[in-house]
């Protein structure tokens, strides 16, 4: 996930069920990335981004400020940041510029708090939202799995912060879409950690193809005759298709898949790329 690879990784996992699997691989890639960026920060804004709006934390919550100025020492926005200054995320040209400050809820900073020892669980889960993890969803059943995840994963819930819609990209580690969300003009200048497509209808979404340069992961259940058919589709009719796992646990299928996907050309661009 946090390794390029060209082509982009695309997997399909077959699962005799797809209860709580996507909620269950969202949850680890939120968890891997978190963990990866205890260590690895993201870039800092340049001096070119002076005078742009940008997603930052004031007084521990997320509002949104003008970059006031860039230099080696520090990035100036409502204070002197001189430390993480890759927390502040200038904001993609139309990005919607009248967000509600958001304020961390206790449970969401205690399950951060989790992943290391001394972690500054505002300053991690900022930097986490910047690339978030993105699952394209029905969304009251994916929030019905994280229920259940939750009681074989304390927490888990608190640790993704889910937000709905593309107008929370920065504020949450995991974005939930459907398949039929529309895209604004801005998509293309952010980028997911990861995009997690839960049954035939979210991969055939033309949404996920506005990522062309994140892995996606296709969750398919295997005792749902549509997603069968779509499994066998992409895996017939695809000659690099071939397995992602030499030996996958016992009644699990994985398929690595290369496509040559092109963003939509506009909202109404339903073409089926299969």
């Amino acid at each position: 996930m946090l390794r390029p690879t060209v082509p982009t990784r695309r997997v399909l996992v077959g699962l005799p069920t797809s209860e709580i699997g996507a909620a269950a691989l969202a949850g680890a890639a939120v968890w891997a990335l978190a963990c990866h960026r205890k260590a690895n920060p993201l870039d800092r804004p340049s001096p070119s981004d002076v005078g742009r709006l940008a997603s930052t934390l004031v007084d521990g919550r997320y509002e949104d400020w003008s970059i006031r100025s860039v230099t080696d020492e520090c990035v100036e926005v409502r204070w002197k940041e001189r430390d993480f200054a890759d927390i502040v995320r200038p904001l993609p040209p139309g990005f919607p510029e009248d967000r509600r400050p958001k304020k961390f809820k206790g449970e969401v900073l205690t399950a951060w708090e989790m992943v290391g020892l001394g972690v500054n669980a505002h300053r991690l889960h900022a930097r986490v939202s910047a690339t978030p993890v993105v699952a394209i969803a029905q969304r009251s059943a994916l929030n019905d799995d994280l229920a259940t995840l939750e009681l074989v994963w304390p927490n888990i819930r608190n640790l993704l912060d889910p937000g709905t819609g593309l107008d929370g990209w920065f504020r949450h580690p995991l974005i939930i879409c459907g398949p039929t969300t529309p895209w604004p003009d801005w998509i293309g200048s952010v980028n997911p950690a990861l995009v997690v497509c839960d049954g035939p209808a979210a991969w055939r979404s033309p949404l996920r193809r506005c990522f062309t340069d994140a892995p996606h992961l296709l969750v398919l259940d295997r005792s749902s005759p549509a997603a069968v058919d779509e499994c066998d589709e992409l895996v017939s009719t695809r000659a690099e298709t071939g397995p992602a796992l030499d030996q996958p646990p016992a009644g699990i299928e994985t398929w690595r898949i290369v496509e040559q996907a092109a963003p939509p050309a506009s909202s109404n661009d339903d073409e089926d790329l299969f």
